[in-house]
């Protein structure tokens, strides 16, 4: 009978370590499971929160400052929409890219790349009033450009003089 109380005590042990593994892999699934909603929730921004990030990150200058990197060199990068460029016009010199495809042209693995965007020139970033520009810069420097600067709208250019291509007349 001893022999079967070994045995029964044995298996008792075992059954005990089986129970106290499956509690571990439970409470690692339990953290890790805490881990993704607390991460997630770290990643979820608002707009005036990813505002307030890209501001931050982004150096804001005047149109005096912004004519004068130009002059140097820098690419002055028009984030707008087609229809906005058709409406108000653009930058004289400037590049367009839409801020909705700048991924993709910024990317030099992309078959999308845009030649003008190389990540050691000065980059001079503008919208309609600022905001895509801040976000678009902070892309940027995301994805390792080293100089970029947000101008702000069109209209910043152009009240320090900043010379403008006018939008083709649409004979109307």
């Amino acid at each position: 009978t001893s022999v079967w109380v070994l045995v029964f005590q044995n298996k008792l042990l075992m059954v005990k370590r089986i129970i106290m593994i499956i509690v571990v892999l439970i409470l690692l699934n339990v953290i890790s499971l805490v881990m993704i909603i607390v991460t997630k929730k770290i990643i979820t921004m608002t707009v005036q929160e990813m505002m307030a990030a890209a501001n931050a990150a982004v150096e804001r200058i005047d149109g005096k400052k912004a004519q004068e990197l130009v002059a140097q060199g820098a690419l002055l990068l028009d984030v707008r929409d087609g229809l906005e460029l058709d409406k108000a016009g653009r930058a004289q010199g400037s590049h367009h890219i839409s801020r909705g495809m700048l991924e993709f042209r910024a990317d030099a693995a992309t078959q999308f790349h845009d030649p003008e965007l190389r990540k050691d020139r000065v980059i001079v970033i503008h919208c309609a009033s600022g905001g895509r520009a801040a976000l678009a810069g902070k892309l940027l420097k995301d994805m390792g450009y080293q100089t970029v600067y947000n101008v702000g709208g069109l209209s910043d250019w152009q009240a320090a003089g900043g010379a403008m291509v006018e939008p083709a007349d649409p004979g109307m």
